[in-house]
C-alpha cells in the first residue's frame, strides 16, 4: 500500500497534529534530547522534535511508513523498520520514547511489552491515545463518534482492541499495571484524547 502514506498525511495528519502539539508542550524539548518515536509513520511527530533541536529516531513496522519518514527527516533520522514489542536498541538509549495512536491498536499482552520495551530504551515515555470518558459535552460525544467511527473502518482485531482499550480504562490501566507513574498529563479535544507523560 505505497499510496497509504500519502493518504495518511493529506487527510488524517491534520487531524491529530493539535495532539502532538500538545505532547510538544508537555515535554518542552531542548536540543540535544535523543526521541525515539514509536509507530513513527511518516515522521510528522519526529520533525516536531528535529525542528526543535533533538536527535530523533522512529520504528514503524510499515516499509512505506518508513520510507516517506526518511524523505521528510533526511539522513540525520535513525528510522527502522521494527517491532513496537522488541525495540532494536540498548536500554537507556534515548532521553524520550514516544507512542501515539498506537496502544489501543494491539492486543492487551502486546500494550504491556511496547510499553515495557519504551521504559526500557528511554528514560520517559510520553503516550498520546484515546481517553475512555470524553467531557460530555456535545462536542465531546460528536468527537468520540467520529473517532469510534473511524477504528470501525479499520475493522476487524483493531476495531475489538481499541474497543476493549476504552473499556478497560485506556492509558491510565497500562500504565498502573505496569508499575510506572504518569507524572503530568492533558486532555485534548474535549476530554477524549490524553496526553500522558510517564516518569
Amino acid at each position: 500500500m505505497a499510496w497509504f502514506p500519502r493518504v495518511y498525511d493529506t487527510f488524517l495528519e491534520p487531524l491529530v497534529r493539535g495532539f502532538r502539539e500538545a505532547g510538544v508542550r508537555l515535554i518542552d524539548p531542548q536540543p540535544g534530547t535523543r526521541v525515539l518515536d514509536v509507530g513513527c509513520g511518516t515522521g510528522t511527530h519526529l520533525a516536531l522534535y528535529a525542528a526543535a533541536g533533538c536527535e530523533v529516531a522512529g520504528v514503524d513496522l510499515n516499509a512505506d511508513m518508513i520510507a516517506r519518514a526518511r524523505f521528510r527527516l533526511g539522513p540525520a533520522a535513525d528510522l527502522r523498520e521494527a517491532d513496537a514489542t522488541r525495540l532494536p536498541f540498548a536500554d537507556d538509549t534515548f532521553d524520550l520514547a514516544i507512542g501515539m495512536l498506537m496502544l489501543h491498536e494491539m492486543a492487551p499482552p502486546d500494550r504491556a511489552s511496547a510499553l515495557g520495551e519504551m521504559s526500557r530504551v528511554a528514560r520517559r515515555v510520553l503516550v498520546i491515545d484515546h481517553h475512555p470518558r470524553p467531557d460530555g459535552t456535545i462536542r465531546g460525544r460528536v468527537i468520540r463518534t467520529f473517532a469510534t467511527a473511524i477504528e470501525r473502518i479499520a475493522g476487524g482485531d483493531h476495531y475489538r482492541n481499541y474497543r476493549q482499550f476504552l473499556g478497560s480504562g485506556g492509558v491510565p490501566a497500562v500504565v498502573g499495571a505496569s508499575g510506572r507513574d504518569i507524572i503530568a498529563s492533558v486532555r485534548e479535544a474535549s476530554g477524549s484524547m490524553g496526553v500522558y507523560l510517564l516518569g
